[in-house]
């Protein structure tokens, strides 16, 4: 048994539920958190599981804090606890517990980093920011014991940032196949451990969607909180492009076909924004659930007869495992975070969006296609087995 200390700025929405996967498929170790209970709370109603944790600790970082006061906070806990590995996860996390690596290594742990999303992915700074954040990652990759990377985009980065022969540990085909050489692991006493990790969904489901039945419309769904990141301003540009469309198509039958043959497709977002962003999305034809339970969000999109992706950068998007995982037909805006999803299935623009979504709605077989083409990019790699792997070559590095 290990001891891991796990510190997230922010406990919520996919970072949430990618640690309590690591917690849960590592049983055998002794799980701690800290993080700051004031920050994610408000926008995303998640909660550390009772039980899930030995103990939890507050990170107070809001306000008026410093990396001085952080690190003296990590420097108590590391103490405390006396953790064999403190894993880092996302950017903010990155980078406080790498701002006092020192103190973590002299305790005699190693540090584990997931970043979750490079901040330098982003497109809601400027190229300058991008720049200073990409030279932080840089500077603090020195300090890295070990990467525990979620897509084959954040495996290729951290080669960049790492400027070196890493030792690469394929525990699944998943990553053998996404870097196209089987036999390519390259050791050196020098490197840093980089390991695949992958995402899984959050939830369960004992047998895949019927998705050939659809009743008189379609739902079409989406996951997440509104926001430039979520890139769900596409969404009302899209409902609008499919309803101009469905026009046309009305208009183009001929005397005896029937109308009622060309479903009218209603859009869904299971998450929530401010009331304003809510009321514009509703002018547009984009109904927003606000924020459900893990029960209520999970039958919403069993319900549903299309998923859709729209975020502009991600880690790996566990949403898009939860529609893998129920049976979802999915398409998504073609992003470097999606370098294995099925590429026929990847939009570039609402247009393209709209003509899937209009050809799905219409075809109980095509749908069945872009079902199983998802199931076939990622089920038969990403399992709580090659997850279980891949942890144990972390947390024993």
């Amino acid at each position: 048994m290990v001891r891991i200390l796990h510190i997230a700025e922010s406990y919520g929405s996919g970072v949430a539920s990618a640690i309590n996967e690591f917690v849960n498929n590592t049983p055998e170790n002794e799980h701690y958190l800290l993080f700051s209970k004031g920050r994610g709370t408000r926008r995303i109603p998640t909660w550390p599981p009772e039980d899930l944790f030995k103990e939890v600790f507050d990170l107070p970082v809001a306000g008026l804090s410093t990396l001085l006061n952080i690190e003296a906070k990590i420097g108590h806990v590391v103490d405390q606890v006396k953790p064999d590995y403190v894993h880092l996860h996302s950017s903010f996390a990155g980078v406080y517990g790498r701002w006092c690596a020192h103190r973590i290594h002299k305790s005699g742990a190693k540090i584990v980093y997931s970043p979750h999303c490079y901040a330098f992915e982003r497109e809601n700074i400027s190229k300058v920011v991008r720049k200073i954040y990409r030279v932080i990652e840089k500077v603090f990759s020195k300090r890295t014991d070990i990467y525990a990377v979620c897509s084959l985009r954040e495996y290729n980065l951290t080669q960049e940032l790492l400027n070196q022969k890493s030792q690469i540990v394929s525990n699944t085909e998943a990553l053998s196949e996404m870097t196209n050489n089987p036999n390519k692991i390259l050791i050196s006493k020098k490197s840093t451990l980089v390991v695949f990790v992958p995402n899984l969904p959050s939830i369960h489901c004992e047998e895949k969607k019927d998705v050939t039945k659809m009743g008189k419309y379609a739902k079409v769904v989406t996951v997440g909180r509104i926001s430039l990141q979520k890139g769900y301003e596409m969404l009302p540009e899209i409902s609008v492009e499919l309803a101009q469309k469905r026009l046309q198509d009305i208009a183009n039958l001929g005397d005896s076909d029937d109308e009622t043959e060309i479903r009218n497709v209603k859009f869904k977002l299971l998450g929530d924004g401010t009331e304003e962003e809510r009321e514009d999305f509703k002018k547009k034809g984009v109904r927003v659930s606000g924020w459900l339970d893990t029960k209520k969000l999970v039958k919403q999109m069993v319900n549903s007869d299309i998923y859709i992706h729209t975020a502009k950068w991600e880690g790996f998007p566990i949403a898009i495992k939860d529609a893998i995982e129920i049976g979802l037909p999915i398409i998504a805006l073609n992003r470097p975070y999606l370098m294995s999803a099925p590429k026929e299935w990847l939009f570039k623009s609402k247009y393209d969006a709209a003509d899937m979504i209009r050809d799905l709605v219409h075809s109980d077989e095509l749908r069945r296609q872009c079902a199983y083409a998802w199931q076939e990019a990622y089920n038969g790699n990403d399992t709580p087995q090659a997850q279980k792997c891949a942890l144990q070559e972390v947390y024993s590095a």
